[in-house]
């Protein structure tokens, strides 16, 4: 039998207790309710609305992580403004060089975060099954709340 979208999230621990300590208040709030509500999507199989989804957490969650650590990243990198606007991609792009400790997340998750919009759909969808797309998102997520926990571990 294969795997369902409720048995993937079952073997993902991370996203059942993350450790997300740099957010508070309200960012808190929403990204809790946010993951609640993945959990509640992968258990009725919701393929949909797991990949779109576990894309707006990857962007909460980097959104708050970027604006959390902007003195690090000037550190390392120099100059580094933080841009509200700022895009899945440049998030990414951003965590990628500056903030990753193990894992690095693949463009593939902001191509699948686009999957809101129905012309990518329909563009994209005989290029890969939405149910493979969930799937991986919902590991991609795993990993870096993962990556996450090791690097707040203190």
């Amino acid at each position: 039998m294969p795997d369902t979208l409720c048995s993937i999230y079952e073997q993902c621990r991370h996203l059942h207790n993350p450790r997300l300590h740099f957010l508070c208040g309200i960012e808190a709030g929403i990204v809790f309710r946010d993951l609640s509500e993945l959990r509640i999507a992968a258990r009725e199989e919701c393929v949909k609305t797991v990949l779109v989804l576990s894309g707006c957490l990857f962007e909460a969650i980097l959104f708050c992580l970027i604006r959390s650590q902007q003195e690090l990243i000037r550190e390392k990198r120099g100059e580094f403004v933080f841009k509200f606007n700022m895009t899945l991609d440049a998030m990414v792009n951003i965590f990628n060089r500056w903030l990753k400790i193990s894992e690095r997340i693949p463009d593939q998750v902001v191509a699948n975060r686009n999957f809101v919009h129905l012309a990518v759909e329909l563009e994209e969808m005989e290029a890969r099954p939405i149910m493979e797309r969930a799937v991986f998102m919902l590991r991609q997520m795993n990993l870096l709340l993962e990556d996450l926990a090791q690097r707040f571990a203190n």
